[in-house]
């Protein structure tokens, strides 16, 4: 957390990779590992398009500006995503290149 005892926050950006089984485990985990590690590093993560991606919440770029850090996989990788969440300088985790080449090849997008 920070100095004042309030959790950090991250959002997880909308991608169609969390739609497949491999992005449904990932998310899973994603979700035990802030469980787990709460109480000495407390971390709210909020994951747009959890279920029904294109049915849920959209952020303005102002918004996901107010999170200290962003996680990006994106499902193409000329994403336009990448670009604008790159230039905000904020913190951003995304997958390595073998990662990626890894996902599209083992998922239907």
């Amino acid at each position: 957390g920070t100095e004042n005892g309030t959790p950090r926050n991250a959002v997880v950006l909308r991608s169609r990779f969390f739609v497949s089984l491999m992005g449904e485990l990932l998310r899973s985990l994603l979700r035990e590992l802030v469980s787990i590690n709460s109480l000495e590093h407390p971390v709210e993560v909020t994951l747009l398009g959890v279920d029904n991606q294109f049915d849920e919440q959209w952020l303005s770029l102002n918004q996901i500006a107010s999170f200290d850090a962003a996680v990006l996989w994106p499902n193409d990788l000329h994403q336009r995503t990448f670009h604008e969440v790159y230039r905000m300088g904020m913190p951003l985790f995304m997958p390595d290149a073998l990662g990626l080449f890894r996902a599209q090849r083992m998922t239907n997008w």
